[in-house]
């Protein structure tokens, strides 16, 4: 019993983990959906069709304690268009947007698609 115990402990932590990924992951997609629909409704554009939506990230300052964060749309009707930006902590950007942090932290800069996360 006491050598099933430690197994027992690490699956359920496991999916703990698993859970909490999946719930971060389905929050992104949510809260840049709700940005982009919102961009699109405000200008008319909810029945255009969406080409490509990335989110761009830079550092802010020489420190980099900051990072700036854009999203662009590309729409048929408006070509290129900045829809939003936001300032973040390098914790927050972790946070929010886990995959784009780990990017950002190779990089120093991050231009990634996310069509398919606002899809």
């Amino acid at each position: 019993m006491k050598d099933v115990l430690p197994h027992v402990i690490t699956f359920v932590i496991g999916l703990v983990v698993l859970a909490v990924t999946a719930y971060i992951a389905w929050r992104l997609r949510h809260r840049i959906r709700e940005k982009v629909a919102a961009w699109l409704r405000a200008h008319e554009l909810e029945k255009s069709s969406l080409m490509n939506v990335w989110i761009e990230c830079d550092k802010v300052g020489v420190a980099a304690k900051k990072i700036a964060c854009k999203i662009f749309v590309v729409t048929e009707k408006t070509g290129e268009q900045q829809i939003s930006e936001e300032i973040l902590t390098p914790e927050a950007l972790k946070k929010l947007y886990p995959d784009v942090y780990a990017q950002f932290q190779k990089q120093g800069h991050v231009r990634t698609s996310i069509l398919q996360q606002v899809a």
